[in-house]
């Protein structure tokens, strides 16, 4: 189904706007005519020209370099369409939405400039030489943004328009994607069928030109003509009569490899990159494919391009572990001006907003008690409001003044994550020795505090919601994982939800300058959340994550802390409590008493399962977090098909309730018993663990949001 073209015309004609804006990662804003004008000097400098109007170049007040895209009269639908499309996605890899006017006579858009201008450009007119190495980079940072905007948001994007000429460059070659005219979100189902096919020549999938289908596949499609180009640095356009690139290329892939070589750019064919070149060639005939189930997904493309890559640099990657996890990333490394801006404490004011002083004190009342919502090891999180009111925000006056690098790195880092499931970096604070970072705010705060703290005083979090929340946790870690990002601390604590009770991992970083440096207190994650092979190993890997992704889980269906010192001994562990149950047949006698009759039978047993399998003592047996999401989103299908069907079955009544039951676990626990399950107090020491007394939750946790 087709987003209905009118309805964001009519909130803007409503000036409803919040409605629409709300969903965004980001801080979007609202432009006057007046501000565009200085913002553009009246619009001096034309960077492009286009059916819808013109891009002008324009600097904000804080210095900071945009693109102004000026739409012409009596197009309101395509501008407010294309601003819905863009509001909703938020990928590093695609170019970022600054603001918007929509001025009646001035509808335009705000969006970064990005320095080195198209990939057409660059492959065809001007002289430069590019690598191998850099064409595969832009085909995978191209391929993760258009899998991202596929299969990881809450509404599938179709670009409609994925050509060269839409994918910018910045200066050190890395790729954004543009241009989201004739876009599409689809709300229920992938296809979608219309009656006015746009697209551009010689980039347009022949199966939408003809029957108006529009799939996921159409991108995928012309995303293989991209792979073509960048392989041999010829347009796919035809000129003059001739055959297009395109068309010799699919021959020569049927009869021979030696002349699909010979279409191979001169300047990356040599022998040494022969193989990876064929691989290349060989997935974008696959891409360029008329039938349109036999094309791959993009998400396939992505992890064939990723590992070609691999093998064109034939580097091992070694693991290494960054103040929360970054590793191997040079890329938002090299965001940062030299080495020596850590010494020299300059910060890059072109990765994201920056705040003055007075602004934050204005924010937060100058740094108001009642505004203080959370204290831990890195200092203190105040709530605040920006832009007239209009943004709430989580401002983290931390204790950076002994740690210049680490206030950097989050910034370099967050600047460059975007996800809908990821807390958003707004922007930071560096005055008179002052360090401050700006995150969206979490209005329902952590994951844990719904569950079972009853600090928000809110109704029991309904199964539904827990699913969803869920999800977009597994969303969250499955696209960090794909960055090679490896956070130190998955838990409740780290899930916060909005006011939508959407789930969005926080992933800011932690306060440890070596996570292999790992004191007995176990501050590297909260009690009972961390893998067991790491306290042999000292090894932190994506299959650490899953195991305390696995706790989570276990958290979610016994609304339970992962250690609660309060309870006995054999129920303190939540993983070795859950694990004995589900051995001994009752699991229900854990399950939180508010779900029960709520959760459809096969949906709890595909949960539990998936579960137990994340907590595995062996790292190479626990699934990783795609294959957690994929199970988790058959739960959440099964679930809403399966309304009315009750998890549990009826007490008996010839013997014990189950209230009777739950009060009796520990005896039941304790029946042929075995040391396998034993508590993890009785083998580590944690002598300064500070736990909660009510319920666990670490009070140095990293709150986000009010209590």
């Amino acid at each position: 189904m087709d987003l209905r073209e009118s309805t964001v015309a009519e909130m803007i004609q409503r000036g409803d706007r919040s409605k629409w804006l709300s969903c965004s990662n980001h801080n979007i804003k609202c432009f006057t005519e007046g501000e565009i004008k200085r913002i553009t000097s009246n619009y001096e400098t034309i960077i492009g020209k286009g059916g819808f109007g013109e891009v002008y170049k324009g600097v904000l007040q804080d210095g900071r370099t945009v693109a102004v895209k000026r739409f012409m009269s009596n197009i309101e639908e395509n501008f407010a369409k294309e601003l819905k499309v863009h509001c909703e996605i938020n990928h590093k890899n695609v170019v970022r939405l600054i603001g918007y006017c929509a001025k009646e006579n001035a509808l335009m858009i705000v969006s970064e400039y990005i320095s080195k201008g198209n990939l057409s450009n660059v492959l065809h007119h001007e002289r430069i030489p590019i690598t191998l190495d850099i064409r595969l980079r832009i085909a995978v940072e191209c391929s993760e943004a258009l899998c991202y905007m596929h299969s990881q948001m809450y509404t599938q994007v179709i670009h409609g328009d994925i050509k060269p000429a839409n994918i910018l460059l910045d200066d050190n070659f890395n790729a954004k994607i543009s241009d989201f005219g004739i876009s599409r979100l689809v709300n229920t189902d992938s296809t979608l069928f219309t009656d006015h096919v746009m697209g551009s020549i010689g980039y347009m999938d022949p199966l939408f030109a003809r029957s108006g289908r529009l799939t996921s596949k159409s991108d995928v499609y012309s995303f293989g003509i991209v792979l073509v180009e960048l392989i041999t640095k010829k347009k796919a356009t035809i000129r003059n009569g001739e055959a297009g690139i395109v068309e010799c290329f699919t021959q020569s892939l049927v009869t021979e490899k030696r002349k699909v070589r010979e279409l191979f750019d001169v300047e990356i064919s040599s022998q040494n990159n022969m193989k990876v070149l064929e691989g290349v060639a060989k997935l974008a005939g696959q891409c360029l494919r008329m039938e349109i189930d036999r094309r791959p997904e993009m998400r396939d493309v992505a992890e064939r391009l990723r590992a070609l890559r691999k093998t064109q640099i034939q580097v091992k990657q070694t693991p290494t572990i960054f103040p929360w996890g970054w590793r191997n990333k040079p890329a938002a490394q090299n965001n940062w001006q030299s080495s020596s801006s850590v010494t020299q404490q300059s910060l890059p004011y072109n990765l994201c907003r920056h705040f003055s002083l007075r602004e934050v004190k204005s924010a937060t009342r100058n740094f108001e008690k009642s505004h203080l919502i959370g204290v831990g090891l890195f200092g203190k999180v105040y709530y605040g409001v920006i832009d007239g009111g209009a943004t709430k925000v989580a401002i983290k006056r931390g204790r950076f003044e002994q740690d210049v690098s680490m206030f950097q790195t989050e910034i370099a880092m967050m600047a460059n994550l975007r996800h809908h499931h990821l807390v958003s970096l707004v922007g930071y604070c560096k005055e008179k020795n002052q360090r401050m970072l700006i995150y969206d705010y979490m209005a329902r705060g952590t994951l844990s505090e719904n569950l079972y703290a009853n600090k928000m005083k809110e109704p029991p979090l309904t199964w539904r919601q827990r699913l969803d929340v869920c999800i977009g946790a597994a969303r969250a870690l499955h696209y960090l994982h794909e960055c090679s990002i490896i956070p130190n601390d998955v838990s409740t604590t780290k899930i916060l939800l909005d006011e939508r009770l959407a789930g969005k991992f926080s992933s800011e970083v932690s306060p440890w300058r070596d996570a292999m440096d790992v004191t007995p207190t176990l501050r590297m994650g909260r009690l009972g959340c961390v893998d067991p092979e790491f306290y042999c190993t000292g090894q932190l890997t994506q299959k650490s994550n899953v195991y305390s992704f696995g706790v989570v889980l276990f958290e979610v269906l016994c609304a339970r802390a992962a250690y609660n010192p309060n309870l006995p001994e054999r129920q303190a562990n939540l993983v070795y409590c859950a694990l004995s149950c589900q051995k001994k047949g009752i699991l229900d006698l854990i399950v939180d008493p508010d779900l029960e009759g709520k959760i459809a039978p096969w949906c709890f047993k595909k949960f539990v399962e998936i579960a137990e399998k994340c907590v595995s003592d062996r790292g190479i047996d626990r699934p990783t977090m795609q294959e957690v999401l994929e199970n988790l989103e058959l739960c959440l299908v099964e679930q809403s098909g399966s309304l009315g069907d009750e998890m549990l079955a009826e007490d008996d009544t010839n013997g014990p309730s189950r209230t009777e039951r739950r009060l009796n676990l520990d005896m039941y626990l304790a029946e042929d018993d075995d040391s396998s399950h034993c508590s993890l107090v009785s083998t580590f020491e944690y002598d300064d663990m500070e736990c909660a007394s009510d319920g666990g939750v670490d009070s140095d946790s990293e709150l986000l949001m009010p209590r």
